[in-house]
């Protein structure tokens, strides 16, 4: 079973998702925002993070940048509903360090199963 850590301090949010990809078969680490998902990251474990971007503790480019440094090939999916400005200015900031697919919230989860496939079928091509 994939693991995926999913970083959100949205309360409501972060369950649906939870609840949405255990449904999907995955088994899901919830963390409520950087600093607790860099203590439960383990990169070994670990096969995708989905994290947010807008956080109050740390960033979610501040946790991609540190989860990067911790393991370059580190795959990421990153979401946003925006904050000063558009969803788009900062998802096009997460591409940039590394994100390998961006989401803009609110999204179809039909959108968030294929991001999350997608992102697997890479880890499992690169480890082949």
């Amino acid at each position: 079973m994939k693991k995926i850590l999913l970083v959100d301090d949205d309360e409501l949010f972060g369950e649906m998702v939870h609840k949405t990809l255990t449904a999907f078969g995955y088994e899901v680490l919830r963390a409520r925002g950087g600093k607790e998902a860099l203590e439960l990251y383990d990169p070994l474990t670990v096969d995708l993070v989905l994290t947010d971007l807008i956080m109050p503790d740390m960033e979610g480019v501040e946790l991609i940048m540190a989860l990067r440094r911790l393991q370059p090939g580190v795959k990421v999916i990153a979401m946003s509903g925006g904050g000063r400005n558009r969803p788009e200015v900062y998802l096009q900031i997460a591409q940039r360090i590394g994100a390998l697919r961006t989401l803009a919230k609110p999204f179809p989860l039909a959108t968030l199963r294929a991001a999350v496939e997608e992102c697997l079928a890479e880890k499992k091509s690169e480890e082949s």
